[in-house]
This record gives C-alpha cells, sequence and structure tokens, in this order.
C-alpha cells in the first residue's frame, strides 16, 4: 500500500550521521525518493513533477555537498577526497539525466534507481563512516 511506501522513506535514528545539518540535509533525500514513489507516469503532470524532482536533486546535491565538505575539512576528516569523488559521481549522473529529460522524461524507474542508490551506496555506507569522528567530538 502507499502508506507502507512512506514508511520505507521515513527518517529514523540510526540513518543519523551525529550532525544535525547533515542530519537534515540527510531527510531531503529521504523526501525526494518518496516524491518520485509518488509518482504516476499516467498523471497529467508527471513530465513537469519530474523536472521539478531534478531541479531540487541538483539544488539539495550544490547545497549538501558543500555543506557537507566544509564540515568533514573542519574535522580533518581523512577519507574527504573520496567523498568529494562520490559527489562527483553524483553530479555526473545527475547531468546524464538533466541532458536526456531534455528529449524525453526520465522514467520513474530510473529516477528511483538512481536516488535509492545514492541513499543506499553513499549515505548509509559513506557517510556514516564520518559518524565515527562526530561521536568523539
Amino acid at each position: 500500500t502507499r502508506r507502507n511506501m512512506a514508511n520505507t522513506f521515513a527518517w529514523s535514528e540510526r540513518y543519523s550521521v551525529g550532525h544535525d545539518q547533515l542530519d537534515r540535509q540527510h531527510r531531503q533525500i529521504l523526501n525526494l525518493c518518496e516524491q518520485v514513489h509518488s509518482l504516476s507516469p499516467l498523471d497529467s503532470s508527471y513530465s513537469e513533477r519530474v523536472h521539478d524532482i531534478l531541479n531540487d536533486m541538483s539544488a539539495y546535491a550544490a547545497n549538501h555537498f558543500k555543506t557537507e565538505e566544509l564540515v568533514l575539512g573542519a574535522i580533518n576528516y581523512p577519507d574527504l577526497a573520496e567523498q568529494k569523488q562520490e559527489h562527483n559521481d553524483y553530479f555526473e549522473g545527475l547531468t546524464s539525466l538533466l541532458m536526456e529529460s531534455m528529449s524525453a522524461v526520465p522514467s520513474q524507474k530510473k529516477l528511483s534507481a538512481f536516488l535509492e542508490e545514492w541513499w543506499i551506496d553513499h549515505i548509509l555506507v559513506s557517510d556514516m563512516q564520518y559518524k565515527v569522528f562526530f561521536d568523539k567530538a
């Protein structure tokens, strides 16, 4: 059911990286995942909603990556270079989606796969590796 799907993207304390501002920004990705899941290709505003989500994905990334890199730089996080590379990879993937969207609306499945892969591989794996640095503070 739709309500159960929404719970899939509900924030949980186990997702916390130990930094309030970064956690708030990570919640935005969960919100974007939820928005993509609620899309219906049969909806007359589907194309418009996809473009809005792509714009939000771009704005999120520009803001969050800058913040995260500054925060991690301030604590001398040893894997900052890897974080920056993953952020660059996200922008490359997003740029590809944006280019595609100029000629055809990306599918819900493609958007969902991109966002969920980012959530699972980057936020729940890579970002969790710096949590211990905040726990020590």
